[in-house]
């Protein structure tokens, strides 16, 4: 017998008046009358923190970048970035890793809700600002990959009430990132690319990706979408390497 879905909605949330959802990070629960579902032993990992306003790279702490803007870090200057600005909701460490590497393999369930809820306060309190018209995916590098983007701007972009498109592919074979280093990683990923369909002639497209290192596929991904008419591309990812300042010199 098929459940209505609104029984199914009662279910879950007759479920959670029961118990605290669990912090996504790590796993302890988050507090009965939590506001936030991020518990107090991970919040200072997405505390406010200085970011070059192009590239989004977290910078270090100081009194001077407290009482300015950066408009674009020394990296920016030298490299030719094919996407408007980009940012990251935490960096990829301690238990926010943990959360990333678990949702990488299994992206969907609590997990994925509560972090699509993350996603779409960081966006709708101006943390990653712009007028943004459309949700494009980072794709899997094989057809038939899933990739956890893909359920991720799914769902966020249905929160958000913005269209989905995934519309990018890659347009021949390329070998995994992990183990590359920089040059190896920016010829792997150069060229790569095709879009699939036109669907964002004119429009503002934040593109979605779980983890920032070096920069080149989000890259190549506004490089296509910009040369299909993209007017500005934005990308946002849920953490940011720590080899994201390094890789890009």
């Amino acid at each position: 017998m098929r459940i209505p879905p609104r029984f199914k909605r009662f279910a879950v949330h007759g479920i959670s008046l029961l118990g605290p959802p669990a912090c996504p990070a790590c796993g302890r629960p988050a507090g009965k009358h939590a506001l936030s579902i991020i518990c107090p032993d991970c919040k200072p990992a997405f505390t406010n923190r200085p970011v070059c306003s192009r590239c989004g790279c977290f910078l270090e702490q100081s009194p001077m970048l407290e009482m300015q803007e950066v408009k674009e870090c020394r990296t920016c200057r030298h490299k030719q970035l094919h996407f408007d600005l980009a940012r990251s909701l935490a960096p990829y460490q301690d238990t926010w890793k943990k959360a990333i590497l678990a949702f990488k393999v299994r992206p969907g369930g609590e997990l994925l809700k509560q972090i699509v809820n993350m996603c779409r306060r960081f966006i709708s309190t101006g943390r990653i600002p712009g007028n943004w018209q459309a949700m494009v995916p980072v794709p899997a590098r094989r057809t038939g990959m899933r990739h956890a983007a893909d359920q991720l701007g799914g769902k966020l972009a249905e929160r958000l009430q913005l269209p989905y498109e995934p519309i990018l592919r890659f347009n021949r074979r390329t070998r995994a990132q992990r183990g590359l280093n920089r040059q190896a990683r920016l010829q792997n990923r150069s060229h790569t690319m095709a879009v699939a369909y036109p669907k964002v002639s004119g429009r503002n497209v934040l593109v979605i990706d779980d983890v920032i290192t070096t920069g080149a596929t989000v890259n190549e991904c506004a490089r296509v979408l910009k040369n299909a008419g993209a007017a500005q591309v934005g990308i946002l990812t849920l953490a940011q390497s720590e080899d994201y300042f390094k890789f890009r010199r």
